[in-house]
């Protein structure tokens, strides 16, 4: 499994050279990765049939989390949304 040309191409132009993309569990009924990033690494995740706004809610839902638990509760930072493309990268957090 890999990411779509589309995808990837976007992502790319968004947040620089997208690496070592690696199934990862965690999105039920999307399609997640681990990927490298020039920054770090990310989460990376993409639905090509998910209706329109959908990464995007859930943006808006992680902001408004974060914003609500201050320091007690670690929330991944949204890195991009796609448009051309249904897809959302997050700040990778380690498994813990």
């Amino acid at each position: 499994m890999t990411l779509p040309p589309e995808l990837r191409r976007e992502a790319e132009a968004r947040l620089g050279e997208v690496r070592a993309p690696r199934p990862v569990g965690g999105g039920c009924i999307n399609e997640c990765f681990r990927v490298d990033l020039p920054a770090g690494p990310a989460f990376l995740k993409y639905n090509l049939r998910a209706p329109a706004g959908f990464f995007a809610a859930e943006a808006e839902g992680l902001d408004a989390l974060r914003a609500a638990a201050g320091d007690g509760l670690r929330v991944p930072a949204v890195l991009a949304l796609g448009e051309a493309t249904p897809w959302i990268a997050l700040e990778w957090l380690e498994p813990a």
